[in-house]
């Protein structure tokens, strides 16, 4: 008995007289609840609030229906200091701290996924009361075919926890493998991270996505370039080891396909970046159009 006055929502037992708890998780000073109803399955995230929630903050929250980004509200009811939400239930692939526990998460993969969040920042940030998410691993779900999309959302000053959780938070946490609880303000000292890659991460602590996505372009750029520069290097130090021998063939054509490949290499990168770019932009569009429409 003492384990349920510390819960919301109970194994077994009915929420409003309709959903069936199945599952519950502590989430982010609230809780996540699997429940099932009339055949259907659902999302049920019980948020604490800090000061009492009026109407328009509810009707913000149903107002997320349609972004590809965020699992969509259906039902916000009013609790005691509290509210909860109700979604539909995604049966995400996992979510990202599972994946983070795994390991061996390549540099290029974590640069997508963070790239493919920044519109969500926009969103929340124009609401009338202003909205955001937590950047952290355990809050984002991957879908089945690799999408990403976040669970929890707040109102300023209204829910807790705060937006603490940065981009700075959720970098450090993608690239170290490391999972915090709280949030932190810097790179912790003992952060082993190359020396660019370091410096975007601590230059993404307490920033806009605008900001980041700045910083993020910037660090690709000198990670390219650094890369080709490399290969070209090595290849024309090892010419100087041996002024006077003449490749070859065979070694001329090695040469001239590790010059293609790199090449390659960087012209795939730089289409990455410009589809990446495409992309946001889409979903900018999309979502100001969606809006025109609502307004209308």
């Amino acid at each position: 008995m003492g384990e349920r006055t510390l819960s919301f929502f109970n194994i077994g037992e009915l929420y409003r007289d309709t959903y069936h708890i199945e599952h519950v998780e502590p989430f982010f000073e609230g809780e996540l609840a699997v429940a099932s109803a009339e055949g259907k399955r659902y999302f049920l995230q019980h948020v604490r609030l800090q000061k009492p929630a009026p109407p328009r903050a509810i009707q913000q929250y149903l107002s997320l229906k349609n972004h590809p980004l965020i699992v969509p509200y259906l039902q916000v009811f009013s609790e005691e200091r509290s509210l909860v939400t109700i979604r539909p239930y995604v049966p995400f692939k996992e979510r990202l701290h599972q994946r983070v526990a795994r390991g061996e998460l390549e540099e290029d993969q974590i640069i997508a996924w963070v790239r493919s969040l920044f519109p969500v920042e926009k969103v929340l940030k124009e609401k009338p009361l202003r909205m955001y998410t937590l950047l952290h691993p355990a809050n984002i779900g991957v879908t089945e075919t690799g999408e990403l999309q976040v669970l929890y959302c707040g109102v300023e000053g209204r829910t807790l926890p705060d937006p603490k959780m940065d981009w700075g938070n959720l970098l450090y946490m993608l690239f170290s493998g490391n999972l915090v609880d709280e949030p932190l303000k810097k790179l912790p000292s003992e952060a082993d991270f190359p020396k660019q890659l370091a410096k975007l991460i601590q230059k993404s602590f307490n920033r806009p996505a605008e900001s980041v996505a700045s910083q993020l372009d910037s660090y690709l750029k000198k990670r390219d370039s650094t890369s080709l520069f490399d290969q070209l290097f090595k290849r024309s130090g090892s010419a100087k080891k041996e002024p006077d021998s003449t490749p070859s063939p065979s070694a001329a054509e090695s040469d001239r396909s590790s010059q293609t490949e790199g090449s390659s290499l960087l012209q795939q990168r730089l289409e990455q970046e410009r589809q990446a770019r495409e992309e946001q932009e889409r979903q900018e569009r999309e979502e100001a159009e969606r809006r025109r429409r609502e307004e209308e």
